[in-house]
Formats: structure tokens, C-alpha cells, sequence
């Protein structure tokens, strides 16, 4: 094969590749990069008494990212900025948008409401229309607490439609899509002291917004909060608190799952005590694990199960609530973190077609 017909062929063979690679946002396997994995709603805390206010905006460990962002739409992905996450990018020109919201009740595009038919003409599944796609980008600047030196520092955002990419200093850390679901990243190694520069692009339609075709608003953009979240290098990543009705409904059963994540470089012994708090706080009923050791950069799952007599149910009518504290304690017996939620105890069961909830019928009347 002499030269030129060899380097038509590599042209070619080069130019299918080309074509053959898909954009994220129009790939179905790709529903996430760098992401962290689901957990439950969870702030840490440096005390039982905040842990058991529960107010996350009083907590030393969150930072709102709410607020005026610079903004630049375009209407279609060819024309968006692709270097705008730079830190030389001067976003000076830009508008300004608050977050959260939906760019379009603030000027850009339109609002689009189907029912069973997509929103846009002649759809080409899973590809995205690509002359009609309009994008986001966002950005804005933060500066972290001087007590956020040690830990981890999570990136989070509770809703972003349809899909996003996230980029911080000037380096990506990652992409998701999934718009009624949080999306977090570890940004630890990406930041930096003093000043941060935090970018996000965000595409209207992804290859998800084909399995979208219920009757609602599209809407588009960071249209929930965004904020930062410190955690120690050992920390609850996780629980998940089942409280249920035994004994006639009487009693109380609380079953407790907790995922504890060491994130150094080092192991790490450490106690987990949970903490049941009746709806006036006075502590009801305690657990509290054997000493653990947690490898490097590893986890451990740990389950319990308290039993609470003469518990108050949960109903619709008398939403009853307790308080259980999560306390983290490392092997000098000083407290780590604190995490707390709301538990109700209530019984769902069919008994002969019939639901029942704590024993008693109900009727569930639904309207369309």
C-alpha cells in the first residue's frame, strides 16, 4: 500500500472514531463520573445539644453555595463556552443569575409543559436534539471556613436538570444527570487556600429526557440549593433507621444500619453510640457498638436493633417523632461527629385486601 492510499485509510479509520465516541450526554450508560455514592439526608454536628436542634444552617460543618452566580446560555451545545472553568476566563460580562431557580422563569428559554409526547420534534433516541439543547454555564467564587484545614470536603447539590458537569480551580471533577436525585463529589484535593473558583455547565436535554414523558414542566438549570459539607476523616457516611410497632402495637422496635468511612491513610479504632430522644429530648434508650477498627481508606457496616416500650405512634393524624443521635467517638473517648433524623414509629401492613396503618383501616383517596 503506498503512502497517500495509507493515509486515506488512516483519515478515514480516524474519522469514524470520531464519529463512534459519544458525548456524555447522549450515552445511557453514562449517568455519572467521580460521584460519590447515595446516601441518606445528613449534616455533622459538634455537639448532642446542636445534633438534637437539628438546624443544618447552625451547623460549623455547611456552607451555602445559594446565592448570585455568573451565567452564560446559549442555545445549543456548539456554542457554549468550553473553557470558561479556567481561572484566567474573565466571566465579568456575564449576567447574573440566583441559584437555585430555573433559567427559564428568569429570561432564558422557554417553559415547556407534555404530557405523554417528548419536547422537542422529530426525537432521535438516546441522542439529544442537538440544534435545539440549550446550556448553562455557571460559576462563582467561595472561600472555605479556617476550621475546614483537616476532613473531607463534599460538593453538593440537590437538584440539577437535566445534566451537569462540575469543575473546580480550573480541573473537572466530575459529571452527572439524573435531575430529581442529589448529585455529591469529594473536592478535597481540588482546592485550594483562600479563594476557589467552583464552574458548572448544565444541559437542558440529555439521553435521559427520553424516559421523562409524564405531565409536568420541563424547567432547566441548579434549580435546588448547592453547598459544601465538611466531614472528619472518619465519619457516618450512612444510616438507614427502621422503626416499627411490635407487641400489639404497643412497643417499639428501632432497627439501625450505619455505613462509617475512614478516609486516611492510617487505621483507625473507634465506638459508635446511638442515642434515642423521646419528643420532649429526654434520652429513652441507648446503644453503643464494641470498640471497631477501620482500615485506610476503607468502610464498615454495623447493625443494631433497640427495643423502646410504651412507644407514641406515628399517624398522619398524630405525627409522633423522636430524635435519634448518631455520636462517633474515637479511641481517647472524644467525640468525633454527631448526626441526627427524625424516626416515627408506625406498622403499614394488608391484612384481607384491607391497609392498615397501626392497626387501623384507612381509605387512600387519590386524585389525577
Amino acid at each position: 500500500m503506498n503512502k497517500p492510499t495509507a493515509f486515506v485509510f488512516l483519515f478515514i479509520f480516524m474519522g469514524t472514531l470520531v464519529q463512534g465516541q459519544k458525548e456524555y450526554w447522549e450515552d445511557p450508560t453514562m449517568i455519572g463520573e467521580n460521584k460519590e455514592p447515595g446516601h441518606a439526608t445528613l449534616i455533622p454536628f459538634d455537639n448532642l445539644d446542636q445534633a438534637l436542634l437539628g438546624d443544618r444552617l447552625a451547623s460549623a460543618h455547611f456552607l451555602s453555595l445559594n446565592g448570585t452566580w455568573k451565567f452564560n446560555w446559549v442555545s445549543k451545545p456548539d456554542e457554549r463556552p468550553l473553557e470558561f472553568f479556567n481561572l484566567d476566563y474573565n466571566v465579568n460580562n456575564w449576567v447574573n443569575i440566583d441559584v437555585p431557580s430555573s433559567w427559564q422563569l428568569e429570561g432564558y428559554g422557554q417553559p415547556i409543559y407534555t404530557n405523554v409526547k417528548h419536547p422537542f420534534p422529530d426525537p432521535q433516541p438516546p441522542v439529544a436534539p442537538r440544534d435545539n439543547n440549550p446550556v448553562g454555564s455557571y460559576r462563582r467564587t467561595f472561600t472555605l471556613p479556617d476550621n475546614w484545614n483537616d476532613g473531607q470536603i463534599i460538593l453538593h447539590f440537590d437538584g440539577v436538570k437535566s445534566a451537569f458537569f462540575i469543575w473546580i480551580n480550573g480541573k473537572k471533577v466530575g459529571y452527572s444527570q439524573g435531575s430529581m436525585t442529589p448529585a455529591e463529589f469529594n473536592i478535597t484535593s481540588y482546592l485550594l487556600p483562600g479563594e476557589n473558583i467552583i464552574a458548572a455547565q448544565v444541559f437542558r436535554w440529555s439521553d435521559a429526557a427520553f424516559i421523562e414523558d409524564q405531565d409536568f414542566w420541563r424547567l432547566s438549570g441548579i434549580y435546588r440549593d448547592v453547598y459544601l459539607m465538611h466531614v472528619p476523616d472518619v465519619h457516618i457516611r450512612h444510616y438507614k433507621a427502621i422503626a416499627e410497632l411490635t407487641d400489639n402495637y404497643q412497643n417499639g422496635l428501632l432497627s439501625l444500619t450505619t455505613d462509617l468511612s475512614n478516609y486516611s491513610s492510617s487505621p483507625k479504632r473507634i465506638l459508635l453510640k446511638a442515642s434515642l430522644f423521646d419528643p420532649a429530648q429526654q434520652e429513652i434508650g441507648v446503644i453503643q457498638s464494641i470498640e471497631q477498627e477501620l482500615s485506610p481508606n476503607t468502610g464498615k457496616k454495623l447493625d443494631f436493633f433497640l427495643e423502646v416500650n410504651d412507644i407514641s405512634q406515628w399517624s398522619a393524624e398524630i405525627p409522633n417523632l423522636y430524635t435519634l443521635v448518631l455520636n462517633l467517638i474515637d479511641s481517647n473517648i472524644e467525640s468525633i461527629e454527631y448526626i441526627s433524623t427524625k424516626v416515627g414509629f408506625r406498622s403499614v401492613e394488608l391484612k384481607n385486601g384491607q391497609m392498615l396503618v397501626n392497626g387501623k383501616p384507612i381509605i387512600i383517596k387519590g386524585v389525577n
